[in-house]
């Protein structure tokens, strides 16, 4: 869950609905030739599932231990990353296994600081070998060379670092300068401006979400029952042009 403080609320964004704006982002996409990208449907199919993984703790969300505020995703515990990420990467990996490894990338390079802990190993070996099985599977059905495919993974990866990138900041209410994969990157809470600009035009969005008080919560059922409660909402969200 993305959890934004605002004015004596909590808005809160789950990780898919996070994962589906930055799908419609890239859909729209007119540069770095992604139009005509050979690979473009599974592209925006990695992006919108990025965090597939997320959807059955998001259901249900936690609060921090002892209780408090609800627990944002960069705080969950290893055994809960470990669980999300295996989940987010086999989900898929039948039906569309181009877009399981790019998820797969994502996830080692989220966590590549944890490299040396020695609690995170067996979930870096575990996504090694998903990933090897997961590339000789494509060199049947795509040709080429493991070493040349992972060359285009690591190629297509850019275009899911950087919708995670924009949609996390607007999520998450970040004001601030950013720059990834040649883009100067703009964020005024709803509102992004970027250059060079990738789309057609200014371009409006929508963002689901749910507001709750911002109080202390004794636990997750007590965070549930708010949560029940709360309304959907549609938050616009503008990328711009940087003048």
């Amino acid at each position: 869950m993305i959890i934004r403080p605002r004015s004596g609320k909590l808005l809160l964004v789950t990780q898919p609905d996070h994962a589906h704006l930055a799908a419609e982002i890239l859909s729209l996409w007119r540069a770095d030739d992604l139009p005509r990208h050979p690979r473009r449907p599974e592209l925006i199919f990695a992006v919108r599932e990025h965090d597939n993984g997320w959807r059955e703790p998001d259901a249900a969300p936690r609060v921090r231990p002892g209780g408090g505020a609800p627990m944002p995703f960069f705080e969950a515990p290893l055994e809960l990353r470990t669980e999300i990420w295996y989940r987010g990467v086999d989900r898929f990996s039948q039906e569309h296994p181009w877009a399981s490894l790019l998820i797969l990338e994502h996830a080692l390079r989220l966590h590549r600081g944890e490299r040396q802990d020695p609690d995170w190993q067996e979930f870096f070996s575990t996504l090694e070998e998903r990933r090897r099985v997961l590339l000789e599977a494509a060199v049947e059905t795509l040709g080429g060379s493991g070493a040349e495919l992972s060359e285009d993974i690591s190629r297509d990866y850019r275009f899911l670092e950087l919708a995670d990138l924009l949609s996390l900041a607007v999520c998450s209410g970040w004001q601030g300068e950013y720059e990834c994969a040649g883009y100067e990157i703009e964020a005024q809470e709803d509102r992004l401006l970027l250059s060079p600009f990738p789309l057609a035009g200014t371009t409006r969005f929508r963002l689901r979400c749910r507001e709750i008080d911002d109080r202390s919560y004794r636990d997750a059922v007590d965070l549930g029952v708010s949560l029940a409660s709360a309304r959907w909402q549609d938050r616009e969200i503008r990328l711009e042009p940087s003048s």
